[in-house]
């Protein structure tokens, strides 16, 4: 028996097959009945030469080879060369434009750009907002303008020396190269500062910089940051604690100045100062007389003439005398006199002369401060109340003859006065001497006695039990 329909049958199976898989007179053609091409599939044309021309690559049909029909899916044009946009819902657009309905986030009559705001290819992600009007270039997200204290592409670096989200806080003047942390300004420290943010001062310095530093009269060296001032230690004063008190000096303010000098102060770094009448030296530690003055001053003398013992200055600013046992004027400013007695700070209002101690006339006119006369010669400031000059302003203003004349008849009207008196005087000065009885002898040993007794007083100061510490001496 033989086996040739075997091959028979496979031939049947390869005809239908291929009825069955073209069922056309080639595979691009869409037909009707077996071998046969009624139209082309897509992407292909000619039906007389069974289709197998091909149309464009982009094109879905096409009646030639030159123009497309129909576009395929993302294409467009006349060739279907130019692309749909990626925001076009589906990718697909109008063949002969481009329109098409957007996706989220994506705006235009194409589809093509990003909403304001975004960026990327599918408008997700978001502009910096450190670009102005937040706003950037939609392939990479960079910024064509920054909003102020941003800085970089994309505007979301702070400018050099900022700091916080929106950049509108300053790093620490103490940041090594003013440069900190975004987020909380923390940075790395200049010597000096300190804290995290090197916003402090390290103990012992202030100023902006803080390269200044704390006064050594400053406790445990700690000041003010800012302007330096602290509470002192003893011996020390002044806003910064930069000052000895009065009568210490040196760097510790721990030596004592000199008691020669004038109100016991010297200068803090070498103890010079203004020496006391009877002191000499830088220091005013010499003494300007011998050690041999054993009798002491007036209690009330700050120093006194080391002949007589007379009081040079006083220790009250409101005495004066020999023994400063005189008050100065009432109408002395503050009631202070040299110790002559004249005022040396000036008068009350209304008041004048050296010592203070004539009123101003009654008839000055009103003025709105001060003293209504002159201090050194009581003349009216404004004139008189009638609202006339004071006749010696009258004679300053006129300088005609008739002031020069009146001034030269009172002058001489005064000398002849003044010669009537003393004639008078002397007259009667002879009369007494000639009515006077000789001194009796007990007056003359009463002066004696009493001269006697002033000299033990005087001389008694110096004697055992008497206290004279811390006080001049004179010489006897």
């Amino acid at each position: 028996m033989q086996h040739l329909a075997k091959p028979a049958m496979r031939d049947t199976q390869v005809m239908h097959a291929n009825i069955t898989l073209t069922n056309c007179s080639s595979y691009n053609c869409i037909c009707a009945s077996k071998d046969t091409c009624d139209k082309c599939k897509d992407g292909y044309f000619n039906v007389s030469n069974k289709c197998f021309d091909k149309c464009d690559p982009y094109c879905s049909t096409c009646p030639n080879g030159t123009t497309c029909s129909m576009c395929k899916p993302g294409r467009y044009g006349p060739s279907c060369e130019l692309v749909c946009s990626s925001g076009c819902i589906g990718g697909s657009c109008n063949k002969i434009d481009g329109r098409c309905s957007c996706e989220e986030k994506f705006t235009g009559d194409k589809c093509e750009y990003c909403e304001p705001g975004n960026y990327g290819s599918l408008c997700r992600m978001h502009c910096s907002y450190g670009c102005y009007d937040v706003a950037c270039y939609q392939s990479d997200g960079r910024c064509s303008r920054c909003v102020s204290n941003l800085t970089g592409d994309k505007c979301d670096q702070c400018d050099v020396g900022r700091y916080s989200i929106s950049c509108d806080k300053h790093c620490s003047v103490g940041c090594a190269g003013r440069v900190c942390h975004r987020q909380d300004g923390s940075c790395t420290c200049l010597p000096y500062f300190t804290q995290t943010t090197c916003d402090m001062c390290v103990e012992g310095k202030y100023g902006y910089y803080c390269n200044q530093s704390c006064s050594f009269g400053c406790v445990d060296m700690r000041c003010d940051k800012i302007d330096g001032h602290c509470a002192c230690s003893p011996n020390f004063t002044g806003y910064m604690c930069t000052q000895c008190i009065v009568g210490r000096y040196g760097y510790s303010c721990d030596k004592h100045c000199s008691k020669g000098c004038n109100s016991g102060n010297c200068s803090k770094y070498d103890g010079t100062c203004t020496c006391l009448q009877e002191f000499s030296g830088p220091t005013c530690e010499n003494s300007q007389y011998n050690k041999t003055y054993t009798i002491t001053c007036n209690t009330n003398c700050q120093t006194c003439n080391p002949t007589d013992g007379g009081c040079s200055s006083c220790k009250d600013r409101g005495m004066f005398g020999f023994k400063c046992n005189v008050e100065c004027s009432k109408h002395c400013l503050n009631q202070s006199c040299s110790i002559d007695g004249d005022c040396n700070l000036g008068c009350v209002s209304n008041f004048y002369s050296k010592k203070c101690d004539i009123p101003c006339p009654d008839n000055c006119a009103y003025v709105v401060t001060g003293s209504v006369c002159s201090q050194q010669n009581g003349v009216c400031k404004n004139g008189i109340r009638n609202g006339t000059i004071s006749e010696s302003l009258s004679c300053e203003i006129a300088s005609d003859s008739t002031c020069q004349t009146a001034g030269i008849v009172g002058g001489v009207a005064a000398v002849v006065v003044v010669g009537f008196v003393l004639v008078g005087v002397l007259v009667y000065i002879r009369s007494r001497r000639n009515e006077q009885p000789q001194s009796s002898e007990y007056e003359t040993t009463n002066v004696r006695s009493n001269e006697a007794t002033d000299l033990h007083v005087y001389s008694g100061l110096n004697e055992p039990g008497n206290d004279h510490s811390n006080q001049g001496y004179y010489n006897t």
